[in-house]
């Protein structure tokens, strides 16, 4: 298994925003598992660079923890 996360510098709200320059030198969280072979990590960034993302490797860990203080702890600080 090979995950991935685009982080796009724009999210479109409505199908009507939806651009198909989004992912355009944006990162792209690219998140292999341990038992991942090498052609499934090479297909995967073959992709992403093909949609002219910049690859960003993560483990699974450090990916978690990036999203979970982005987008997470945000809304724990506004609800407290």
């Amino acid at each position: 298994f090979v995950g991935g996360r685009p982080l796009p510098k724009t999210t479109p709200m409505e199908i009507e925003e939806a651009n198909p320059s989004i992912f355009e030198g944006a990162d792209y969280c690219i998140i292999p598992s341990k038992s991942a072979n090498e052609s499934a990590i090479k297909t995967v960034v073959s992709m992403v660079e093909k949609l002219g993302s910049i690859p960003l490797f993560l483990d699974p860990y450090e990916h978690d923890s990036y999203a979970a203080a982005m987008t997470y702890l945000p809304i724990v600080m506004s609800s407290a």
